[in-house]
């Protein structure tokens, strides 16, 4: 990549980088994993098309998911950072139990989050 940069040569493979639209049906300037074409001082994603509807929906969840988290931490907002974990598709705990969980982690991280677990 770095040798491709520096004009040495081009090359594709894969990167994570904004989605400027090479994804059609994920949101824009989120962060996908993509091909894209390294050549002199330029990275261009390559347009990939539409991922299959069951794994965009997936996808989407956890990239709202993302953004929640994102906020909840930048305004501390305890409510919000419950709300992108209840939702998560890996979670399959009914809610008092998932907030029960919820709780006990911001307690073993309130080192780290002492806004959130106080």
């Amino acid at each position: 990549m770095i040798k491709a940069l520096l004009g040495l040569g081009d090359l594709v493979t894969n990167v994570n980088m904004e989605n400027v639209g090479q994804v059609f049906n994920l949101p824009l300037h989120a962060v996908v994993e993509t091909n894209a074409h390294f050549s002199r001082d330029s990275i261009r994603p390559l347009t990939a098309g539409a991922l299959p509807a069951g794994i965009a929906s997936l996808i989407n969840q956890h990239s709202a998911n993302q953004e929640f988290i994102i906020e909840a931490a930048l305004t501390e907002n305890t409510d919000l950072a419950f709300q992108a974990f209840f939702t998560d598709p890996s979670n399959h705990l009914p809610f008092d139990t998932a907030w029960e969980l919820f709780n006990k982690m911001l307690q073993v991280n309130k080192e780290y989050l002492p806004a959130m677990a106080s």
